[in-house]
């Protein structure tokens, strides 16, 4: 194989030197058009659905279920401040403009309000029977003092009735609900007396506040309440929730969203600049996606450019000139040009994964030829003419080129055996680009260089310089101690050995992207608080009957935090509730507050009820408080039960809160001449009435008769959890922050402990990142076995075979072993790093050794391989540490891991490679 690869090499040399225009004149045909390949047809694709194969189940599940709802992932506005009008009025301005200005093909839906006016008549269904029973009793208990049809009411009649409901007590001797039926009736006669307390106690002349009772009390929160719920909101109307439903998006475009994204965020910067105190924000995954593909965008960008001109100035520096620098970065320029070509071509678009192929090109694609310029020197410096230079040049180094480039792109190629398309989209792009950047080394570049050397005298080439003198001694100083050398070498494998254990995998999505964006600060902000919408499991239900039981299975889930479902917006026991209430519509039927214009509030009598009322009170209390210590006798133990703490903390709760109003009400009146007194007592029973009357008005505005269907669900909410074949959504929100695997691992396994089916961005997370992961790993294990073979191949000797690839053992081990030292993590970005330095790191090796059985000594640096090595190591590392300047963590971890793991093979092959040939050679002479 090697005879016959020397042989296809240096019959490339020749044709290549005498049709070296034509070869030039095709490269730069296909350059040109690969460009236009390019620039017409290739964009980058953002959805993360097509980097997964269709036929999976997990994604078919997805799948079916965004058809089935007619839905897509939406994109998420929140409002947020202390301001509930506030936020409302950010909420109602953005969706006014969104529908105005977006187009429906970018935002079909806007969900942030839902029209309450059909349930509104059946809000009693949904206090729990308990409440219903209580309210009937205490509608049955106040209606004798509240009177029948036609029979007035009066403040006198009404305090009356507290006496009455003590001497009720007092007969019942703590049976029956007697005690909660006193709660109810003080809480009541609390705010009573409070608001009597304030209208006594004003100075004479000064007006007063209208009188207020707990019944209107309840109306203000009921329909506070109701504007609350009106609109979808969290935190008690803090944060308030805009979702943007996606329309078709632009089919023509790679990211159909990004013109609607731009839109909404123009409409946000506008709208937050009217109101500076609420905050405003975007994000969703399609949001994300976009926010990540255009930082990714601009990374690469400087990234590339920061590359290109590092990797040229490092050439020039290198080799103290411009011209051969110069044609060796245009044959790799067309070499990356053809790639995209390529790409176009097999693949037709990019993605977040293979939009970083080109930062690699950069850095892989130079380095053959760097090696190439090396021997190629070399050989002119000892005096062969230009075709005898480039013929030693492509059977030496061309064969050890075209072994480390195979290695590179079978690592690139080992990841389209798996079930994760946008790894296998980088396989094919990534492999197909190396062996193209390495056909223009091999090919292109040796025409340029036949092109413009024949026009030079000695081809440029500088006789005079010594070449190998320098060199000579930087490899006797690096051999001079092996055996310390080696040693050190081991020492620090073992450290980092014992280091490998700490490193981790960091599953976190958000981890990868820019912190300093809006949508990635907000979305780190809702999944770190359980309480705020953001992900959510999916399950999807038969019917209503399904749904109810599925919704009870998951909620006694220990992961679950809640499930919305039409089930849990339908009230439930309806029929058993609807009986209550016929019988508290019977019961209001007979009530007709009335009062009479002409009476007057006996001023005698009230005191002498109040003060009653207020010995009962202080009777009560003591008795109270005396049994709480010591189980005493009377009244209240009788009342409370033996034993029955909450009851007793029931009594000492109703007294604590009635003995002030009632004491502040007596002193008040006793204050008050007795003109002044009667006076505002009649303007405060008129006042009381009143608002009892609106009291009961309400009540009789409810629905006692109908139950609550579907069709009283509001539209929005009906369309976005009822499929039009019926089939029911159920989302489920976890307790704990999904984006970090543990607690996504126990989500996933109780949402499918239900239904194998269910799906939803944490299903899809944990089975994604899984499949990635394992094929990387698996990716990484082909590539070391096809390197193995390639290698031995190439070397057709096993022990020249074991040496090549010691040094990329050990760079593996101390690559990982730094991380776990440094705590860097794996992640889903740089996990590709495990293939590449295999293919990567392997390449310094086959050099080394090549340039040892040639030379049959350890001579790096005495000829042109060291310089090259060195070179195509600073370039690598150029090419993949640009990606650490920018901001997108994903393309900065995976810079600092690529960068640490070639460096690390770099190492090992120049260092410990060195010390074992010294070795060799010393063993042979003894």
């Amino acid at each position: 194989m090697r005879v016959f690869i020397q042989g296809l090499m240096r019959a490339t040399a020749r044709l290549t030197y005498r049709y070296a225009w034509w070869v030039i004149i095709t490269a730069l045909a296909a350059t040109a058009a690969s460009v236009w390949l390019a620039v017409t047809r290739l964009g980058v694709l953002n959805d993360t659905n097509a980097l997964i194969r269709q036929d999976s189940p997990v994604l078919r599940h997805y799948l079916d279920y965004l058809r089935e709802f007619n839905t897509r992932d939406p994109m998420l506005i929140v409002a947020r401040s202390p301001d509930f009008a506030a936020n409302t009025a950010v909420m109602e301005e953005l969706a006014a403009r969104i529908g105005a200005e977006v187009p429906a093909a970018q935002v079909r839906d806007i969900y942030y309000k839902n029209d309450l006016s059909r349930m509104q008549p059946h809000f009693l269904l949904y206090q729990s029977r308990d409440d219903l029973a209580k309210m009937l009793g205490q509608i049955r208990a106040q209606k004798n003092l509240l009177g029948h049809k036609g029979q007035a009411v009066n403040l006198n009649r009404l305090l009356d009735g507290a006496i009455e409901q003590f001497d009720k007590v007092d007969r019942a001797k703590g049976k029956g609900t007697t005690l909660d039926d006193l709660e109810a009736y003080s809480e009541q006669m609390i705010v009573t007396l409070e608001a009597l307390a304030r209208e006594l106690s004003l100075p004479v002349g000064e007006a007063t506040n209208r009188a207020a009772n707990m019944l209107n009390a309840e109306i203000d929160e009921f329909e506070q309440q109701l504007a609350l719920n009106t609109y979808i909101q969290f935190e008690q109307g803090q944060l308030l929730l805009m979702t943007l439903t996606p329309g078709l998006g632009d089919e023509q475009s790679f990211s159909p969203y990004a013109t609607g994204i731009r839109q909404i965020q123009r409409i946000i910067a506008e709208v937050r600049q009217r109101h500076p105190t609420v905050q405003i924000g975007l994000t969703g995954e399609a949001v994300l996606m976009n926010d990540e593909l255009l930082a990714a965008n601009r990374d690469m960008l400087f990234a590339s450019l920061l590359a290109a001109g590092l990797i040229a100035l490092s050439f020039f520096y290198a080799y103290r000139q411009l011209v051969r620098p110069a044609l060796a970065l245009l044959a790799l320029g067309c070499g990356i040009a053809w790639s995209y070509g390529m790409a176009t071509l097999a693949v037709g678009h990019l993605n977040i994964i293979t939009e970083a192929f080109v930062l690699m090109m950069l850095g892989l694609g130079i380095d053959f030829s760097i090696q190439f310029v090396g021997r190629y020197e070399e050989m002119r410096h000892r005096g062969m003419d230009l075709l005898a230079a480039l013929e030693d040049t492509m059977q030496h180094t061309g064969v050890a080129v075209v072994t480390g480039g195979g290695t590179t792109a079978a690592a690139f190629f080992t990841m389209c055996f798996n079930d994760f398309i946008g790894l296998s989209e980088m396989g094919i792009i990534a492999g197909s680009g190396i062996l193209l950047c390495l056909l223009s080394s091999l090919v292109l570049f040796p025409a340029l260089i036949t092109v413009v050397d024949s026009r030079r005298p000695n081809g440029g080439i500088r006789p005079a310089r010594n070449y190998g003198a320098a060199g000579r001694r930087l490899d006797q100083v690096l051999t001079s101690r092996p055996a310390l050398a080696l040693t050190v070498c081991l020492i620090v494998s073992v450290f980092l050995g014992w280091q490998i254990d700490r490193v981790k995998f960091d599953y976190n999505l958000l981890n990868l992207q820019n912190p300093k964006i809006e949508s990635v600060q907000l979305a780190q902000e809702l999944t770190g608080n359980p309480q705020l919408p953001f992900i959510f499991g999916v399950v999807v239900a038969d019917d209503l009957a399904h749904a109810a039981t599925l919704t009870r299975e998951l909620e006694a889930k220990p992961t679950v935090s809640s499930v919305i479902s039409p089930t849990k917006i339908l009230p439930e026991d309806q029929n058993a509730k609807l009986t209550v209430l016929r019988q508290l519509k019977q019961e209001l039927d007979q009530i007709q507050i009335t009062a009479d214009p002409k009476s007057s509030v006996n001023l005698t009598k009230a005191k002498t009820t109040l003060k009653t009322i207020l010995q009962y009170s202080e009777e009560g209390q003591k008795e109270a408080v005396k049994w709480s210590k010591r189980a005493g006798g009377g009244l209240w133990k009788q009342v409370v039960g033996k034993g029955n703490k909450s009851r007793i903390e029931q009594v000492l709760g109703i007294f604590e809160r009635l003995l002030p109003a009632l004491r502040q009400s007596i002193e008040a009146l006793d204050k008050l001449p007795a003109k002044e007194a009667v006076r505002r007592l009649n303007r405060y029973e008129v006042e009381l009435i009143g608002s009892i009357q609106k009291q009961f008005a309400f009540l009789k505005g409810f629905d006692f008769e109908h139950p609550v269907t579907v069709s009283d669900l509001p539209e929005q909410a009906r369309n976005h959890y009822i499929s039009p074949n019926g089939k029911i959504l159920l989302e489920i929100y976890p307790k704990e922050n999904v984006m970090e695997r543990a607690a996504n691992e126990r989500f996933v396994a109780d949402l499918r402990s239900i239904d194998r089916q269910a799906t939803g961005t944490p299903v899809q997370n944990y089975t994604y990142i899984s499949v990635l992961k394992e094929s990387y790993q698996t990716a990484a294990w082909y590539a070391l076995a096809a390197i193995v073979i390639m290698v031995l191949l190439h070397f057709r000797n096993l022990w020249h075979t074991l040496l090549a690839l010691l040094p990329l053992g050990f760079g593996i081990l101390w690559m990982v072993g730094i991380m776990g030292w440094l705590g860097l993590p794996f992640n889903p970005a740089n996990i590709i790093t495990l293939p590449l330095v295999i293919g990567i790191g392997v390449a310094y090796g086959i050099y080394v050794v090549d340039r040892y059985r040639e030379e049959g000594r350890c001579a790096l640096f005495s000829g042109s391989t060291g310089k090259a090595i060195v070179m195509s190591a600073l370039t690598t590392i150029i090419g993949f540490g640009s990606m650490m300047i920018g901001d997108y963590r994903g393309l900065v971890s995976l810079g600092t891991i690529m960068s640490l793991g070639v460096c690390c093979c770099f190492v090992t092959s120049t260092l410990m490679l060195s010390q074992v040939f010294a070795l060799l050679a010393r063993w042979r002479k003894e």
